[in-house]
């Protein structure tokens, strides 16, 4: 009992000291959106939909991805986007 108390506690803290070092902005949270409803979007599509640059789309894909929350599956062409995080990380 004391122990779960102490683990949780522990886990907690853990858990949302490495949840806040994951920083996205308003442009990566707007893609993650995009991805998760349509996996198969371009960044010219996704630049479309937002009003950007396809250059900003791609930078926003690379910070997705380093910070893993997304992943490219397949080819560039005909791959896919898995998100492997929830928003707000």
């Amino acid at each position: 009992m004391v122990n779960d108390t102490i683990n949780d506690t522990i886990n907690g803290t853990i858990n949302d000291t490495i949840n806040d070092t994951i920083k996205l902005s308003d442009i990566d949270l707007t893609i993650l959106d995009i991805i998760k409803i349509d996996k198969f979007s371009t960044r010219k599509k996704v630049a479309e939909k937002i009003g950007c640059s396809e250059v900003t789309v791609s930078r926003a894909l690379e910070n997705l991805a380093k910070e893993g929350v997304i992943k490219r599956e397949g080819s560039k062409k005909a791959g896919k986007w898995i998100a492997l995080k929830e928003k707000g990380c």
